[in-house]
């Protein structure tokens, strides 16, 4: 049996070798709002792991929404086993760290957290924290990995969390009310008896093909007066001025990238309506772009502070801030409730 660096390198020659795809010039239609008149193909190279093969990506002149052309029959080689979201709980100082910071977003913290809070925000908990969510509400994390965030939550009060991802090896159950099941949103919709007064897609959304089943699956399983919270990378200023090189594109994982139109049409074909949008984006749409521009893949040792001085990541900050104040970020949080 190969060993897990000798399966990763294994892996790594088979992507090169993959080769780069000849760009399709037949008319592609949207698949989001369905229009073929006038839509555009780029070519975009994985880079995260720095395996370079390029896949065609099609932004359509209506809507906006930028889209995979063609999914990778084998998209589960994409996402190796140090891929970020498989990993689950985090010890020592950091742990420790990563805790104040939970206290801090949800009341329940002070001093040091609140500094981490400030310092080294992170979007996921703020959505939740301004909703307001109380601790016995029923939380769906949609792509949850292996469950982190639900385990996050479950330090400061929450009890009814399940986590649903594909992509896990099994289901999980923690024994502290937090269970993560190997499954999409859509199948667990056709088995489900319950429903969920939180469903949530923390950077996930992207990750799936089948779109509108998704949202109308969250239709039928939102709890009267439920929510739905989407954070999605979003199509703005870093995709006009980065191209192909924009770091959240991340072909060929992420199959969506969504404009505010996009969305809006996406969520009221599946019977959701839009009630509110906020841009979340950081200096990461920046210093992650400037990599990839550079041709260096987002596994090198050392980024961003071995590329980048500490004036350039506080003025990527400065203006990412800027851009979220003019609705020109490369993140946002979408809520949706039933129509």
């Amino acid at each position: 049996m190969l060993s897990s660096n000798d399966q990763k390198q294994r892996t790594e020659i088979e992507l090169q070798e993959a080769g780069t795809e000849e760009p399709s010039h037949e008319p592609a239609e949207c698949r989001v709002c369905g229009n073929e008149s006038g839509n555009k193909i780029h070519q975009a190279k994985e880079m995260r792991f720095g395996w370079r093969n390029s896949f065609d990506y099609i932004e359509c002149a209506n809507c906006g929404c930028v889209a995979i052309a063609r999914i990778p029959m084998d998209i589960e080689r994409y996402y190796p086993t140090n891929y970020y979201s498989f990993h689950s709980k985090e010890s020592g100082v950091r742990g420790l760290a990563s805790r104040l910071r939970m206290q801090a977003y949800f009341g329940r913290g002070f001093g040091l957290g609140s500094w981490l809070a400030a310092h080294y925000p992170r979007q996921d908990l703020a959505a939740i924290a301004h909703m307001g969510i109380p601790r016995d509400c029923r939380i769906l994390d949609v792509g949850c990995g292996a469950g982190k965030l639900l385990l996050q939550l479950s330090t400061v009060g929450y009890k009814n969390l399940t986590g649903v991802d594909p992509f896990v090896e099994s289901d999980l159950d923690y024994g502290n009310g937090v269970r993560v099941k190997k499954c999409s949103l859509t199948d667990l919709a056709h088995t489900a008896k319950t429903s969920w007064d939180l469903i949530m897609f923390h950077h996930s959304f992207e990750h799936i093909p089948d779109q509108l089943e998704t949202l109308q699956a969250v239709t039928r399983l939102l709890a009267p007066k439920g929510s739905c919270v989407i954070r999605i990378p979003i199509i703005g200023h870093a995709w006009e001025e980065y191209g192909t090189d924009w770091v959240q594109l991340d072909p060929p994982r992420h199959f969506f990238l969504h404009t505010e139109k996009s969305l809006e049409v996406l969520s009221q074909k599946a019977g959701l309506k839009v009630i509110s949008i906020e841009h979340d984006s950081y200096s990461f749409q920046f210093w992650g772009s400037e990599l990839y521009r550079r041709g260096i893949p987002m596994s090198t040792a050392g980024v961003p502070q071995r590329f980048f001085s500490a004036k350039q990541l506080r003025d990527f900050t400065q203006k990412s801030a800027e851009l979220n104040a003019a609705r020109r970020g490369d993140q946002a949080v979408f809520a949706l409730s039933s129509c």
